[in-house]
């Protein structure tokens, strides 16, 4: 059998040319392990968090540019990112969004999860520890956790 190669004619035989197919489901199952890794990073596993995470009871919101926020319910929240419930969670992962609760502006950061109507928010960059400090005194807080 004659196929082209780089645009070169090559001779092989077609147990040669089909050869990479016997490795296709090691392939497959190789990169769903792959994939599955990347979704428990993006979901921000508490093993993996990088700070205390505070449970709360707050309303809060989130909108993306040039969008009207979703008034929602903050479940958690840390210097570096929160989860908030949402009515209807319309984010995508890796989406830029706004974040906002009590009197402070808009806190930018990126969607790291969608979990049906919870999202999880990375803030662009951290809460300085007096604010933070002081949204947990201004919000009812439950529980706090302390990542490895």
């Amino acid at each position: 059998m004659t196929v082209k190669k780089h645009g070169k004619s090559v001779n092989t035989t077609v147990e040669d040319h089909f050869s990479g197919l016997a490795r296709l489901p090691q392939v497959l199952v190789e990169n769903a392990r792959i994939l599955e890794d990347r979704r428990s990073d993006d979901r921000g596993d508490a093993d993996r968090r990088r700070e205390e995470r505070a449970t709360v009871d707050a309303p809060a919101s989130l909108r993306a540019s040039f969008e009207h926020g979703i008034t929602g319910h903050l479940d958690d929240l840390s210097v570096y990112g929160c989860k908030i419930s949402l009515a209807h969670a319309s984010y995508a992962v890796g989406q830029a969004v706004f974040f906002r609760i009590d009197s402070i502006q808009p806190w930018r950061g990126t969607v790291r999860w969608v979990t049906g109507s919870h999202v999880g928010v990375e803030f662009d960059r951290p809460f300085y520890p007096a604010v933070f400090e002081h949204l947990l005194q201004m919000n009812k807080t439950v529980t706090c956790s302390q990542a490895a």
